[in-house]
């Protein structure tokens, strides 16, 4: 799990030294970093065997581990969360570079999978390195439309379009066919009664609905309802985009 930031522990600034030190040195050589090779770069001013203490504290707060007793230590995850949070350096994007981001973005598709697509491969253009973009899970996003197409027999086709341009898709089998016609009523109902909650939100609307007594007495109410909390179960997972591969080659 990430460091919560707001609850890590306070680093003094040697520390805090020493464990960037440590892990551009992993970062850059991809082997553990002993406490000599740190104590070489000359840029703290303790001896060898002072650092080693700091990279053991360091190790006791989760920041660091060590492969095996006889070698040097590693980054975990929560010592580059820590780095990247803290202890990078930040630059700032110059205005040629944001005019460029904007314009490649802006000349791309609308479509949110297109354009999270786009965005690895920028953002693997700029920084000569591997682009990793992640979407907004599904269960977060807003709900623009839902629509529920008929398959043979008892399936259905359940169409989900976020407000952000991403679209999911999910098959679903019912107990008893419902028409062509239905399946439009219902996908009515649950855009214009829904559209711009969240799916969570629109899940925890519809489990309340289900209790209520009106949903018993409409028969096409209460298929909407089994039918929408069913189709809106996608916690799936989140789509990964990733560009530049070649990167790595070149490094």
């Amino acid at each position: 799990m990430p460091v919560n930031q707001d609850s890590a522990p306070i680093l003094s600034p040697r520390d805090r030294e020493i464990l960037r030190d440590v892990i551009r040195t992993f970062i850059d050589t991809g082997e553990p970093v002993s406490s000599r090779s740190v104590a070489k770069h000359d840029r703290h001013g303790v001896s060898s065997a002072t650092i080693r203490n700091v990279m053991a504290d360091l190790e006791d707060l989760g920041f660091l581990s060590q492969p095996h007793t006889s070698a040097g230590r590693v980054p975990t995850e929560d010592g580059y969360h820590f780095y990247i949070d803290s202890l990078m350096p930040n630059r700032t994007v110059s205005e040629r570079e944001r005019a460029f981001i904007e314009n490649e973005l802006s000349a791309g598709s609308v479509d949110g999978e297109r354009l999270m697509s786009s965005a690895s491969q920028l953002l693997s253009q700029l920084s000569h390195q591997i682009g990793i973009v992640q979407t907004p899970s599904i269960a977060e996003t807003e709900l623009k439309s839902i629509s529920f197409v008929p398959l043979s027999g008892n399936k259905i086709l359940c169409i989900v379009v976020s407000g952000n341009g991403f679209v999911d898709n999910k098959l679903i089998e019912t107990t008893s066919k419902l028409s062509a016609d239905e399946l439009l009523r219902i996908s009515n109902y649950v855009t214009d009664n829904f559209a711009g909650l969240t799916v969570r939100q629109i899940r925890d609307r519809l489990i309340a609905l289900m209790a209520e007594e009106r949903a018993r007495v409409d028969q096409l109410l209460a298929s909407a309802i089994e039918l929408a909390r069913n189709a809106l179960d996608l916690d799936g997972g989140q789509d990964i985009f990733v560009q530049g591969t070649n990167s790595m080659l070149s490094q």
